[in-house]
C-alpha cells in the first residue's frame, strides 16, 4: 500500500494520523526481489524465499537514537535480469553532518551488492555508523552458520534457538549458511569489523549483524574530512525446494483445532505520568471489565504519601483488582523501602491483589557481564515484599523489556510469578516492522519459559508505545504525532492498525499459555480510551475509545475459558484466536498486512455474527458500545475478506 493510494480519511482510520505512508519500490531481477523504502533494502527474496529481512546504512547518535537519513536524487534502472539504484545520502545531527552516495546492484544470478561512500563534513560523533543486516527467522533459527573472521580464520557457529542475552558471533567478515532445503546464502562485509546480536531480545523478528563492536569504545568521532566506505555483498546459490516456498493459494487457510490452554487473564494499566484521574474513565473501565489494573508506586520520587493518595482515588473508583508495580530507589535496604511504602499504602487503605517489585538500577540496560550499581537482588526484594505484603502474590523480573530479564535471569522459586514487557518499536518504527515483529513474540515467550520453568508468567503492560526506556533518560515525547521509536505515545494506537497488532500479541501469548497479559493502558499516552483534553484521531473530536479497546473488552469477557488451537497457513499475514464459549467457538482474526486478505475457515458450520474493525466502520469503532451492536448476520462465515489491518470477531449466531 503506497502513499498515493491512501486518501486522508483512509490514512487516519488505519493509523490514527494523517502522516503519509512512505513510498516503496519493488526491485526485481529474475527470481531476485527486494523492496526499496526510506533508504533501505528490505525483504530480499530469491525464488520466493526471504534471504535477508533488510540491509540499511544507519547512524546512531550518542544516546543510541536513530539519526534520520536524508535521501535525494534516487535513480533506478531496472532490466529483466538486473536492477541498479543510486542516490545521495546525508545524516544531519545538530551541526554535525555526514554525506555521501549509495550504489545498489542486483542480478538474476542471486547476487546483491549495497555500497556506501560518505565523508564527514564536520567532526561527527556517533555511537555507531555503518551497515545493519537483518537475517530472517524462518529457515534460520537454530541453524549452523560458517563464519570467516577479520583475520581470515573460520569457525562454525549457530543462530541460537533460545534467545542469546549477548552477541552470539563476534569479529565477522563473512557469514555463510543454508536457508531451507536447496538454498545457500553467503554474505560478505567490507570496510568495518562486524558482529551479531540476537535482535529478538527487543521483539525484532531478526538476528542483526552490524558494523562496529560494542566491545570497542563509544561514542567515537568520525573526523572532519574522513571518508567511511563500506559494502555488503550477498550471493545465493541453489534452487529452493518446492515445499520451502510459500503457497500460491490466494486464500489464507485458518483451521480451528482442539481445546488448548486457559486464556490469559486480560488486564490493562493506568497512566503513570501524570497521576491518573480514573473518575473520567469509570464508564470505559466498567464497560471493558479487565481482569486487573496495573498501577505503580515509584520509590525514586520520594513522595510516597502523594502517590498512595493518588492510588486511593483509583481504588475507590474501580471495582477492579489492582496489581501494583513497585520501583525501589535502591538507596536503602529493600526491607526499609518496602516497609515505608507499605505503611504509606496502609494509611490510605490500599491492598493490592498482586505486587511486582523491582529496583531503579534494573530499569536501565546493561551488557551481559557488565558491572551493575549496588542494589537489592531478586531474593532480597522478594523476601522484603513478602514481609510487607503478607498473603499477596509477589512477582519479579522486569518492568522493562525481556532483554533486561534475559541479562539478569530470575532464579527459580524466588517469585510467585515472573513478568516483563515488550515493545515492537525499539529499533524500527515503520508499519511493516511493527507487524513483522509479532513473529518474535513466540521466541520471547519460549525463552522466558525456559528460564522460569513452571513459575506463572505474566506479560506486563505492553503496547506499540512504551512506558519505559532502559536505553535513555525517558521515553520520547511525540508532540508531532509521528512514527518514532520508544515514544510515550504512537498515533497507530488510535487506528485500526493498533487493534490488529494487539490481537496478534494476545494470540501469541495465548498460544504460549501465558497466565496474564496487560494490554496498553486505559488512560494517558498509551490510553485505549479518550478523556477530556486527550489527543483524538484527526477529524473525530467525539471519539470515546480506540478500536483496540474492543479487543480488550471482547477478550476480557472470556476470563478463565479455554482457547482453541489454531493453524494458519500464513501466520505472518493473519493472526487467529479461538475461544470456547457455551454457544460454540468464537474466532478472532486480524489482518497484519497492508493488503486485503481472503480468509477461509475450515471447519466452520452454521450461521455467525460478524463484527469488523476496519476502515469502513472506523467511526463506529470509536464508540464505547461498538461490540454491543447487533453485528452482521451471515449464514456462512467460512470465507471472508479482511481489509488492510482489519480485525474480525466471529461469534456463533444465537437465535
Amino acid at each position: 500500500m503506497t502513499a498515493d493510494r491512501l486518501d486522508h480519511s483512509h490514512t487516519v482510520s488505519l493509523f490514527g494520523t494523517d502522516q503519509p505512508v512512505p513510498e516503496r519500490k519493488v526491485l526485481r531481477a529474475g527470481p531476485l526481489e527486494a523492496t526499496w523504502e526510506a533508504g533501505a533494502l528490505r525483504n530480499i527474496r530469491y525464488g520466493g524465499i526471504e534471504i535477508l529481512r533488510g540491509i540499511a546504512f544507519l547512524s546512531r547518535d550518542e544516546s543510541w537514537g536513530n539519526i534520520p537519513a536524508e535521501i535525494a536524487n534516487v535513480h533506478i534502472a531496472q532490466e529483466e535480469a538486473r536492477f541498479r539504484l543510486s542516490c545521495d545520502l546525508a545524516f544531519l545531527d545538530g551541526l554535525q553532518r555526514l554525506a555521501g552516495t549509495v550504489d545498489i546492484e542486483g542480478s538474476s544470478n542471486g547476487s546483491v551488492t549495497f555500497s556506501v561512500s560518505a565523508t564527514a563534513t564536520t567532526d561527527f560523533a556517533t555511537n555507531r555508523t555503518g551497515f545493519t543486516i537483518l537475517h530472517p527467522l524462518t529457515h534460520v533459527v537454530g541453524q549452523p552458520v560458517d563464519v570467516t573472521h577479520t583475520d581470515g580464520t573460520k569457525t562454525r557457529q549457530t543462530f541460537p534457538e533460545r534467545i542469546s542475552p549477548g552477541q552470539p558471533v563476534f569479529d565477522i567478515r563473512s557469514l555463510t549458511h543454508d536457508l531451507g532445503p536447496g538454498l545457500r546464502v553467503a554474505i560478505q562485509m567490507e570496510g568495518a569489523k562486524f558482529e551479531m546480536e540476537d535482535h529478538r531480545n527487543w521483539m525484532d523478528a531478526s538476528y542483526k549483524t552490524y558494523a562496529g563492536s560494542l566491545l570497542d569504545p563509544w561514542p567515537y568521532v568520525i573526523a572532519q574530512g574522513e571518508r567511511v566506505t563500506q559494502s555488503v555483498s550477498v550471493k545465493v546459490s541453489g534452487i529452493p525446494a518446492a515445499n520451502a516456498v510459500s503457497s500460491d493459494r490466494p486464500e489464507v487457510m485458518v483451521t480451528p483445532g482442539d481445546r488448548a490452554g486457559v486464556l490469559p487473564d486480560l488486564g490493562t494499566a493506568m497512566s503513570t505520568e501524570p497521576p491518573a484521574d480514573l473518575s473520567r474513565f469509570v464508564g470505559q473501565l466498567n464497560h471493558a471489565k479487565p481482569a486487573y489494573l496495573v498501577v505503580r508506586i515509584d520509590g525514586r520520587q520520594f513522595d510516597l504519601d502523594r502517590q498512595a493518595a493518588d492510588l486511593t482515588a483509583v481504588a475507590r473508583t474501580a471495582d477492579t483488582p489492582l496489581h501494583l508495580e513497585v520501583i525501589l530507589s535502591a538507596t536503602n535496604s529493600a526491607d526499609q523501602e518496602l516497609d515505608e511504602l507499605a505503611t504509606a499504602l496502609g494509611r490510605n487503605d490500599i491492598l493490592p491483589a498482586a505486587v511486582v517489585v523491582t529496583q531503579a538500577h534494573d530499569m536501565m540496560s546493561f551488557q551481559p557481564g557488565d558491572p551493575r550499581p549496588s542494589g537489592p537482588c531478586y531474593l532480597e526484594m522478594a523476601t522484603a515484599a513478602r514481609r510487607a505484603f503478607r498473603d499477596v502474590p509477589i512477582g519479579g523480573g522486569m518492568v522493562a523489556f525481556f532483554t533486561e530479564l534475559n541479562r539478569l535471569p530470575v532464579p527459580h522459586g524466588v517469585f510467585d510469578f515472573v513478568t516483563h514487557t515488550v515493545c515492537p518499536a525499539v529499533h524500527a518504527s515503520d508499519d511493516q516492522s511493527l507487524m513483522e515483529n509479532l513473529e518474535a513474540a513466540k521466541w520471547i515467550f519460549a525463552s522466558a519459559k525456559a528460564m522460569i520453568g513452571s513459575t506463572p508468567y505474566r506479560l506486563g503492560p505492553s503496547w506499540i508505545s512504551s512506558r519505559v526506556n532502559p536505553y535513555g533518560a525517558a521515553v520520547l515525547p511525540n508532540l508531532a504525532d509521528e512514527r518514532i521509536c520508544l515514544a510515550e505515545s504512537d498515533p497507530r494506537q488510535r487506528g485500526i492498525f493498533g487493534a490488529s497488532w494487539a490481537l496478534g500479541l494476545v494470540a501469541a501469548a495465548a498460544e504460549a499459555r501465558l497466565d496474564a497479559v496487560a494490554l496498553a493502558s486505559l488512560t494517558g499516552p498509551q490510553g485505549l480510551a479518550f478523556g477530556p483534553g486527550d489527543r483524538r484521531p484527526p477529524g473525530f473530536p467525539s471519539a470515546e475509545v480506540t478500536p483496540t479497546f474492543h479487543v480488550l473488552k471482547g477478550l476480557a469477557a472470556h476470563k478463565s475459558r479455554h482457547s482453541i488451537a489454531m493453524t494458519v497457513s500464513d501466520p505472518e499475514a493473519i493472526a487467529a484466536m479461538g475461544i470456547e464459549t457455551p454457544a460454540g467457538p468464537e474466532l478472532w482474526l486480524a489482518n497484519l498486512t497492508a493488503e486485503a486478505k481472503d480468509v477461509h475457515i475450515d471447519p466452520w458450520h452454521g450461521p455467525a455474527t460478524l463484527h469488523l474493525l476496519d476502515h469502513a466502520r472506523y467511526s463506529d469503532a470509536l464508540k464505547l458500545d461498538f461490540l454491543d451492536s447487533p453485528g452482521m448476520k451471515t449464514d456462512d462465515a467460512g470465507s471472508l475478506r479482511l481489509a488492510p489491518y482489519a480485525t474480525a470477531r466471529l461469534s456463533p449466531a444465537v437465535e
